[in-house]
């Protein structure tokens, strides 16, 4: 796939539920977003969407504005709908996906649906047409499968697409590199 034409760089959505808390969108912030735009990647981060936080400024406005439990979940029906198409046509238009799994013992549930939302658009595509799915988990906590880590369905979703899972503590140089090879591989082929 080749970089979109939009802005000539290659996009890359970060899905995550870092961006929850404090710490969380600090790493973002400060270390995960700056260390994937030095490698000539355009980062759709979520929490960090201006054009997004237009749409719902209002929608929390009117929130803030009543009282009334029945209308407050109206909005917030409005609101899911709005955040998900939103981050929808993100994934539909990205050429990879990195799931920072990170966040709690177990993976944010967004971040798992957007995931497999990208795997399963590209499975019908011959391999080489596949954009990649990545995912990294740091938490040294043992999950599903002790042996493994994460669930096996991120391996194998990660392997389908062309991507990987990056496990561990300390990974992130390692995570870097193998998006780095990834972009260059992209841009050569686009050459």
């Amino acid at each position: 796939m080749k970089p979109t034409l939009d802005t000539l760089q290659t996009q890359l959505y970060l899905a995550n539920g870092l961006g929850f808390n404090d710490p969380g969108d600090a790493l973002l912030k400060a270390v995960l977003v700056p260390s994937l735009e030095k490698l000539g990647i355009h980062v759709i981060e979520p929490f960090s969407d201006k054009r997004l936080h237009e749409k719902i400024a209002p929608l929390f406005k009117e929130i803030d504005e009543t009282d009334s439990l029945r209308i407050q979940k109206l909005i917030y029906q409005k609101l899911r709908r709005v955040i998900g198409m939103h981050n929808i046509d993100h994934i539909t238009n990205c050429d990879a996906l990195l799931f920072a799994m990170d966040g709690g013992h177990s993976a944010d549930d967004g971040g798992c649906w957007e995931a497999g939302f990208l795997a399963g658009l590209d499975y019908e595509k011959k391999p080489e047409k596949r954009r990649p799915v990545f995912c990294w988990r740091t938490d040294m906590r043992l999950c599903e499968f002790p042996e493994t880590g994460v669930n096996s369905m991120f391996h194998a979703g990660s392997e389908v697409s062309g991507g990987k899972v990056i496990e561990g503590r300390g990974t992130l140089p390692k995570l870097l590199e193998e998006i780095r090879a990834w972009h260059e591989k992209l841009l050569s082929s686009s050459l």
